[in-house]
């Protein structure tokens, strides 16, 4: 997924590895620094949650912004939906 607020664009990136193990992150497009995800993250095969808290992002609090939602695997583009 990936959002735009003003001048900035983040990129929130769910990755589920072949041992079954997973990871959350975001990602500030400008400058690629990313944010691990706190838990709950849900990341298994057919299944991907991924919360952001505003803390991670203070910016984004009250802050009405349009996203856009990639499915990927393996890099390549399945479907993104506006």
């Amino acid at each position: 997924m990936s959002f735009n607020l003003g001048s900035s664009a983040y990129v929130v990136s769910g990755e589920l590895f072949e041992d079954g193990t997973g990871v959350g992150q975001v990602a500030d497009a400008a400058t690629s620094d990313a944010t691990f995800l706190d838990p709950p993250q849900t990341i298994v095969a057919g299944n991907v949650e991924l919360n952001v808290q505003s803390r991670q992002i203070a910016s984004i609090s009250g802050t009405p912004f349009a996203i856009s939602v990639s499915l990927k695997v393996d890099g390549a583009d399945v479907e993104t939906c506006p």
